[in-house]
């Protein structure tokens, strides 16, 4: 809001960099491109859920 109509351009950037794994994913090679939600992946990790549940990439990390 502080920056105006301005700051609209920047808002995919930013959902972009959220959407990225970081932390809670760590040993897998991917974790740097995968687009997984990861607010939703951490609620699955916290409630120690299967990786297969909510990692796309479960299986190719095996």
């Amino acid at each position: 809001m502080t920056t105006g109509v301005e700051g609209l351009s920047r808002l995919g950037g930013i959902a972009d960099s959220l959407m990225l794994r970081t932390g809670g994913c760590t040993g897998c090679q991917l974790s740097g491109t995968c687009r997984v939600c990861r607010p939703l992946a951490k609620v699955y990790q916290e409630a120690k859920a299967p990786l297969d549940r909510y990692c796309r990439h479960a299986t190719t990390r095996r």
